[in-house]
């Protein structure tokens, strides 16, 4: 009678053991997935800015280079009006002296791919990753020789560019946009557009499907 009464004790401590086992691995369950829920709203919104941003910079690179061909043009034949070139009321030669191009997602979640459980979207940051690392270098040799290009002219035309800070005219422009080394460097300049323009697009791509992604994961 004694052995059947102590081996219900122990069942029922056995059980309840499990019982409490079971409680907990909901529990951290139910917190490992809420940790991943906030992390999956943080990426999705940082993912969103980068597609804004970067949407904004391709059409930066698509500003800067119809002024560069239209440089080029009036520097060919000067009876062109000079109206054509678009400086954004800004009074300097070009309308974009240097871009930014930082990604959201990649500066606010360093260390993401450590935390996340889903390996889709661990496979979707790598690649995101790597995508970014072939825009980042293009932006940066884009913006140096922007940068060069610009310190040669301020140079040269110092007295003509620091009259235009006040007068913003697009006329007083028209003396350095027939500079033959400015003419030169607009074809170096071009190239490097055209390629951070075809590299943004690639990193796009990975934007948005990491966009969906996550948006199914949320849902």
């Amino acid at each position: 009678k004694y052995f059947k009464y102590a081996i219900g004790e122990i069942l029922l401590v056995m059980i309840g053991i499990l019982l409490a086992l079971q409680v907990n691995n909901w529990n951290e369950n139910r917190k490992q997935l809420k940790q991943q829920d906030f992390l999956f709203t943080q990426l999705l919104s940082d993912t969103k800015a980068d597609s804004v941003f970067f949407k904004s910079r391709l059409l930066g690179l698509e500003i800067l280079d119809s002024t560069l061909i239209n440089i080029k043009q009036f520097g060919m034949d000067s009876t062109l009006n000079i109206s054509i070139i678009n400086t954004n009321g800004t009074g300097k030669v070009l309308p974009i002296i240097a871009f930014r191009y930082a990604s959201n997602l990649l500066d606010n979640n360093p260390n993401a791919y450590q935390e996340l459980l889903d390996n889709e979207i661990k496979d979707m940051l790598r690649d995101y990753n790597a995508k970014y690392s072939y825009v980042s270098p293009q932006f940066l040799f884009l913006n140096t020789l922007l940068e060069k290009n610009r310190d040669i002219i301020s140079r040269r035309y110092y007295k003509e560019l620091r009259e235009n800070k006040r007068t913003k005219s697009i006329k007083t422009l028209s003396t350095i946009y027939k500079d033959v080394e400015l003419q030169s460097d607009i074809d170096n300049i071009r190239i490097a557009i055209e390629e951070a323009h075809r590299r943004t697009n690639e990193f796009m791509g990975i934007n948005k499907n990491m966009d969906e992604a996550l948006t199914n994961r949320l849902n």
